[in-house]
């Protein structure tokens, strides 16, 4: 069995990817604790020392300032790291033909083809917008998931993930990792 699906990575599709990747890395929470927690606890120690709350909030309002210009800088710096990536490599967004076999997956008629085997793909995270196949902890292939959605190839990629990456196939959000048509037998 082949399904072949021609799809366009996006920007967008691209941040995407990144968010699942952060959240996989745990770097999601990792600012907020910082930026937040630690001036709150600086004027915690502050409080704790016998200072008044308007003297503890005044000796760390440089801390404070700092916490939240980084809170607001994080995001803004990955977005423009991304966009500048993308335009140092605009074969990034270029038109592909995902293919996926029996044997595995390619990446065809692109500017880098690539044949990845089942048994190298780690695991394969469908969110909203994306279909990622990692071969890392970190390193993912990004299918849009409008292109599967296009050709009517959903389903099917999904079937097909299922049966040769069992739990290793998973949609973020859903509470179920088995797609709505695997597992169902028909009764006869």
């Amino acid at each position: 069995m082949t399904i072949d699906v021609r799809g366009q990575p996006t920007a967008q599709d691209h941040w995407d990817a990144l968010q699942v990747v952060q959240r996989r890395l745990g770097y999601r929470w990792v600012a907020p604790t910082l930026c937040v927690g630690g001036p709150a606890l600086l004027v915690l120690v502050s409080l704790v020392s016998g200072r008044s709350f308007q003297h503890a909030l005044f000796v760390n309002v440089f801390w404070i300032v700092l916490g939240g210009l980084i809170l607001i800088a994080m995001p803004l710096t990955h977005r423009r790291n991304l966009r500048a990536l993308l335009r140092g490599n605009p074969d990034a967004t270029a038109p592909v033909l995902y293919r996926f076999t029996d044997r595995g997956f390619e990446e065809r008629e692109c500017p880098v083809e690539v044949s990845i085997a089942w048994p190298e793909i780690r695991e394969a995270v469908e969110t909203a917008t994306v279909l990622l196949l990692f071969v890392g902890r970190t390193r993912a292939f990004i299918v849009p998931r409008r292109a599967l959605e296009q050709a009517d190839q959903l389903d099917s990629v999904r079937v097909l993930l299922h049966d040769r990456l069992g739990a290793r196939a998973r949609r973020v959000g859903s509470p179920s990792h088995v797609p709505p048509s695997a597992g169902r037998r028909t009764s006869s």
